[in-house]
């Protein structure tokens, strides 16, 4: 195995109860009492690949895959993910809404690679983590502080994002 992906349904209730933290909408990475078989909702969880086969877009194809699942699976109202802004410890001086609004004024517009504005300077920032959704045609629906408080390169915050059905 080079890579994996996994995603499991859930309801409004449950995501409205439980979206404050990475424990919480995981039961603790147990899944057991988050997933329900006929839930409206197609959470993605997660994507990884091991890292020799980095490059390949082996995420790409995998999170296109279970969109490609979701958008096929009757009942399915809307699709999911919380991810991570892995970037912003780079620029936490930022405000963290200002943060994301510049990684995603950054998709239309990267400053060339030679530049010697600083990337604190820049009118926009790039985060890899984010632009992989962005770019895929997800949108950016709420911050959560604390979500995931060991993850220092987010700087603990949690990022909902959804993409269309």
């Amino acid at each position: 195995v080079v890579a994996c992906g996994s995603a499991q349904r859930i309801t409004s209730g449950f995501l409205q109860e439980n979206r404050s933290s990475y424990n919480a909408i995981t039961d603790e990475d147990r899944f057991t009492a988050s997933h329900t078989p006929d839930g409206e909702i197609w959470q993605l969880i997660g994507v990884a690949a091991a890292p020799e086969a980095r490059g390949l877009k082996l995420g790409r194809k995998l999170v296109d895959q279970q969109l490609a699942n979701a958008r096929g699976t009757p009942g399915i109202r809307r699709i999911i993910g919380f991810t991570r802004p892995a970037g912003y410890h780079r620029h936490a001086g930022l405000p963290i809404d200002e943060y994301l609004q510049r990684v995603s004024a950054g998709l239309n517009h990267r400053p060339p690679s030679s530049s010697r504005i600083p990337a604190e300077k820049a009118d926009s920032l790039h985060d890899a983590v984010l632009a992989f959704h962005l770019r895929a045609g997800a949108r950016i629906v709420s911050v959560h502080p604390g979500f995931r408080p060991n993850d220092r390169d987010a700087c603990g915050y949690g990022v909902l994002i959804e993409y269309p059905v």
